[in-house]
């Protein structure tokens, strides 16, 4: 009876440990198979001219790219080239480091075929909703856009662009890209923020209405 029962309990620690390795891959599965349905969020596929924001993510110590930083832009020019769009934003200031984000993404947005004069860099924003906040103006030209970004993130930043601008929430789509096993940690480390941020941002009301007191530049 007793030798009967190891067995079971080594499955059981088995099969624990193997929901605890492939939970994050599940969620960030799932999430990016939701946000690439994004037309069904409210929109029919765009003819016009259409441009992609590419959310930031701080540069490393060093200065160089961080992983995350060349997913997302790697991800954001596919969309571009795929969907033949006018114009790219790639945001963020330097709020982690002294590297602006934006100027190291819009370095390996070049190097992946986007033309300088589609590349605009929104400098100054600090978080999330200030990338899309200080970025707005410059997207309303180019509609319909695509907010690009890993799987929960692109959730929480269409969230916000809804947040920003209820007017323009159907002109705004998702896109990101699932890549099994790459970045491991980095999707656990994103499984544990998107969720406190989610509950967070449940207790709290977005603030509004920041003057846009400086333009984002070209490289």
């Amino acid at each position: 009876m007793r030798s009967a029962r190891h067995p079971r309990r080594w499955f059981r620690w088995a099969l624990a440990l193997a929901w605890l390795i492939f939970l994050p891959e599940l969620v960030y599965w799932c999430a990016a198979r939701f946000a690439n349905q994004g037309y069904a969020l409210g929109g029919s596929l765009p003819s016009d001219t259409c441009s992609v924001l590419v959310l930031g993510f701080p540069t490393r110590a060093d200065g160089s790219p961080s992983p995350i930083q060349r997913y997302r832009v790697e991800t954001g020019a596919a969309v571009f080239h795929r969907e033949n769009c006018g114009l790219m934003i790639v945001a963020g200031g330097s709020p982690h480091s002294p590297y602006v984000e934006a100027e190291t993404m819009a370095q390996l947005a070049m190097e992946a075929g986007i033309p300088r004069e589609d590349l605009i860099l929104e400098t100054r924003s600090r978080n999330t909703r200030e990338n899309i906040r200080f970025s707005l103006p410059y997207l309303e030209r180019k509609m319909p856009v695509f907010l690009v970004s890993d799987p929960l993130h692109v959730l929480r930043a269409k969230r916000y662009w809804c947040d920003e601008r209820p007017d323009l929430c159907s002109r705004a789509f998702p896109r990101t890209a699932y890549r099994p096993f790459s970045l491991y940690w980095m999707k656990w480390a994103g499984l544990i923020g998107e969720t406190g941020i989610r509950v967070r941002d449940a207790w709290t009301e977005p603030v509004k209405g920041v003057a846009l007191d400086r333009p984002a530049s070209r490289p």
